[in-house]
């Protein structure tokens, strides 16, 4: 029996290690199919993430080439730089635009402007001549981290055309008018102020140093430093004959002073004659007697005796 009972369970442990093979086989290849799988699905997914970066990258080329079409089509040259060299990016001739500027007479006030917009990203806007004296707008300031400066011939032309038309306007005007620069010199009059001054010509009336130009340059001075309008009325010596002038100085964008005078000695004289005759009326009316009230429109006293 007892041989018996311990030969009963060989058959089934035979039976059961031959299907560990087959289940190590099976596990094989349910992994080798899950890997095949995982495999394929890993490959869509990149190919679809390429695809979508590709199109990404075809966005970004054309949004790119875009802004640099636009940038390139306006009137202003365009430069753009950063503290990575790399980044730097020029359009229109601007770096040559700029380098013929810094070689010119206001290279030192450009250069400083340029160093505070790196520095400090400080923004500026000033005229800079080159070196073959072209006059050249220049703007900058800082953006998205980057310092971008703006230069602009064309604006600087434009700008003198309309100047020009407007001294010739302002040269038929019968009244005289002027221009001072900065410091307050002359740098142009008009037709009317060279005859008033008596005057050959406009350089010799601006070098004269008539006492039209005296009168005035004092409103000139307080117009410039208030950045206000300025009226006085003034006495002035004109070709021998002590007229009065009505003087008005205006400060322009660009630091200039405007200046219209205007002869107001017929209405001062007029002015002068009322004013005597209303003083001799007061002198009668005060030897009168009789008590005399005199009342304006407005029902208020205006005189009494």
């Amino acid at each position: 029996m007892i041989p018996a009972l311990l030969l009963l369970p060989q058959p089934a442990l035979a039976s059961g290690g031959s299907m560990v093979p087959s289940v190590i086989s099976f596990g094989a290849v349910a992994l080798s199919i899950a890997a095949s799988l995982w495999a394929i699905s890993a490959h869509s997914a990149a190919a679809k993430l390429r695809r979508a970066m590709r199109e990404v990258n075809a966005r970004a080329r054309a949004a790119v080439s875009a802004r640099d079409a636009i940038i390139e089509a306006g009137r202003e040259r365009v430069l753009v730089w950063g503290h990575d060299l790399e980044m730097t990016r020029s359009y229109g001739g601007s770096e040559e635009l700029l380098e013929a500027c810094l070689a010119g007479p206001d290279a030192l006030l450009l250069s400083q402007a340029l160093d505070d917009l790196g520095e400090s990203g400080a923004s500026f806007a000033l005229h800079a001549q080159t070196r073959s004296g072209e006059t050249v707008r220049v703007r900058g300031r800082a953006v998205g981290g980057l310092a971008a400066l703006w230069l602009d011939k064309e604006a600087i032309q434009a700008v003198a055309t309309v100047s020009s038309d407007l001294h010739a306007a302002m040269d038929v005007l019968p009244m005289p008018v002027w221009l001072r620069d900065r410091s307050l010199a002359l740098t142009w009059v008009n037709r009317a102020f060279v005859e008033t001054v008596g005057a050959p010509d406009a350089a010799a009336a601006i070098g004269m140093q008539s006492g039209l130009e005296k009168a005035e340059r004092e409103l000139a001075s307080s117009a410039r430093s208030e950045d206000v309008r300025v009226e006085g009325k003034r006495y002035v010596a004109v070709q021998g004959q002590r007229r009065a002038m009505s003087l008005t100085a205006i400060p322009l964008p660009d630091g200039n002073v405007l200046g219209i005078a205007l002869d107001v000695t017929a209405a001062s004289n007029a002015e002068a004659t009322l004013q005597q005759h209303l003083d001799a009326h007061s002198d009668t009316l005060n030897k009168l007697t009789t008590a005399v009230a005199i009342f304006g429109s407005d029902q208020r006293l205006s005189f009494y005796n």
